[in-house]
């Protein structure tokens, strides 16, 4: 994991980070560039193609937001960690609190919620539905077995075509009742 996260140089105050050698930045253009492409393809063939291809696209940031998550969970283990998240929590690109909430999300789902974490990398659910249903697990007593978080988190799964983000935390932090009517 660490030369994934080698290319980060510090300059001053400043954060630069610098892509490694497997050339993400020309990967990232290259993407962009079929995305774009594809857009126009589907927007000219009407509305079902368009409709795909949001669908598509909303499960390609799923997909990054559960690679971001897991880089950021990564970062917690390096010597120099505090680089790391002093960066992403002064980055401009969100709040202070955002950055923080994100970073301990991440921690969360890497050590106790690892089914949610796994749905989110695999674009099956949405970053949103992925926090909701973080946020009401946490909720649930801490009497639960790893066992049953693992039950929770299966049986949530198992809803998240048919719910949105808040009734998704609403379920989670209610699952205790679920599994455990008495």
């Amino acid at each position: 994991m660490g030369a994934l996260l080698d290319p980060i140089l510090s300059v001053g105050d400043d954060v630069i980070v610098r892509m490694n050698d497997a050339g993400v930045w020309e990967l990232e253009q290259q993407f962009m560039a079929a995305a774009w492409d594809s857009a126009r393809a589907a927007t000219a063939a009407g509305p079902d193609s368009v409709t795909g291809f949001l669908e598509a696209l909303a499960q390609t940031e799923a997909h990054l937001a559960g690679l971001r998550l897991a880089v950021l969970d990564q970062a917690r283990f390096m010597p120099e960690a505090t680089k790391v998240l002093d960066a992403v929590t002064s980055s401009t690109r969100h709040t202070p609190t955002q950055a923080k909430a994100t970073i301990r999300l991440a921690a969360d789902l890497s050590e106790r919620f690892r089914l949610i974490l796994n749905a989110l990398q695999a674009g099956l659910i949405s970053p949103a539905q992925a926090e909701a249903i973080t946020d009401g697990l946490r909720r649930l007593p801490a009497r639960l077995s790893p066992a049953e978080l693992e039950q929770c988190q299966t049986e949530i799964l198992s809803w998240v075509d048919e719910l949105g983000p808040s009734e998704l935390r609403t379920l989670a932090s209610r699952m205790a009742e679920i599994i455990d009517p008495d």
